[in-house]
């Protein structure tokens, strides 16, 4: 551990030859992992007088040895890979996943987050792309505080990685939450027209009720969308089906006596309306569903352009398919 804090790489690819132990957690609970991160993230060049091209050499060795990323580096189970989304460090999430072969995305910190979940809550949309065909992938995953699965939070985060999710196990479409929402309601409240065309497209019950008795077209009716409502009647969504307080969405349109809503309910198929970009009444409570529900998310750790450069350099050489001339073009990037 004092070799890691100190990036006392050779010494610890000396260790190594001889078998020694680098997974090692004391009873503090700590690990040279856990040191690592810490010092990789919170580097002061001034207070640690190490170069952080150090301990970049050290997160390399350790990736190389084969030290296990799968396990909590603090308090809240948070594993090295859940550190860098919440740093923005694509750049070692990329390098990881490539050279870590026993890589375990499935994990759960304390609170029910995993590598995945993370990943569309933060929309890191590129790291998403370079996971989606691992073998750890969890298509099932549901969060701890609304029980979301990763079509709601797609549906939410960025709906064009919904037909990848769908592709890959269509049987999540009709899956629910605590509040009993499915897909197709979220992105009712939401009001996101992309993911409604897609799980339409790929036969969503349209007319599924949420634990008030709400279908998605009640609230298409009750935000006034009138391209969403005709959209949901041409999939066949029903205009007389009932909530718990007795109201149909045709109940609705009538007392709020909006001509263009009647007019789109009773006939949709002469009326086409684009549906306004603006924001509705629930989007914000539908958009905390986005939120981690975790007690830390690391604001003071950063990553700057010195510290990027060297992670750059270091990563790169281990490529063996690396030339000279990009190495070059990486310093002169980062110069």
């Amino acid at each position: 551990m004092y070799l890691t804090e100190n990036g006392r790489y050779r010494e610890l690819s000396h260790i190594h030859r001889k078998n020694g132990n680098l997974d090692y957690v004391n009873k503090k609970g700590e690990s040279a992992l856990s040191i690592l991160i810490n010092k990789y993230y919170s580097y002061d060049k001034e207070q640690d007088q190490v170069s952080y091209k150090k301990y970049v050499r050290v997160m390399n060795g350790f990736v190389n040895y084969k030290v296990n990323f799968n396990i909590p580096v603090d308090d809240d189970g948070n594993t090295p890979l859940m550190i860098m989304l919440m740093v923005n460090d694509n750049k070692s999430i990329k390098y990881c996943v490539k050279h870590i072969k026993n890589l375990d995305l499935s994990v759960k910190n304390k609170y029910g987050e995993s590598v995945i979940s993370l990943c569309y809550k933060l929309k890191r949309d590129k790291i998403i792309s370079l996971l989606e065909g691992h073998s750890t992938f969890d298509y099932h995953y549901k969060d701890i505080p609304y029980q979301n699965n990763l079509l709601i939070l797609s549906a939410l985060s960025n709906p064009s990685f919904m037909k990848e999710l769908l592709k890959n196990n269509v049987s999540i479409i009709n899956d629910v939450n605590d509040k009993g929402e499915n897909a197709l309601i979220v992105s009712t409240k939401n009001n996101s027209v992309e993911a409604i065309d897609i799980l339409l497209q790929y036969g969503i019950k349209v007319n599924h009720q949420d634990e008030k008795g709400n279908t998605a077209l009640h609230y298409a009716v009750d935000i006034e969308q009138p391209d969403i409502i005709r959209k949901l009647i041409s999939s066949h969504a029903d205009m007389n089906i009932k909530n718990k307080k007795g109201k149909s969405p045709l109940d609705l349109a009538h007392e709020r006596n909006h001509k263009n809503i009647l007019d789109v309910i009773t006939n949709p198929s002469k009326i086409n309306v684009k549906t306004p970009s603006n924001s509705t009444k629930y989007e914000k409570d539908i958009q905390n569903y986005l939120a981690l529900n975790m007690d830390r998310v690391y604001p003071n750790y950063k990553t700057n352009k010195e510290m990027e450069k060297a992670k750059a350099m270091v990563y790169a050489r281990t490529d063996e398919k690396t030339s000279s001339f990009e190495l070059l073009l990486i310093y002169l990037h980062y110069k």
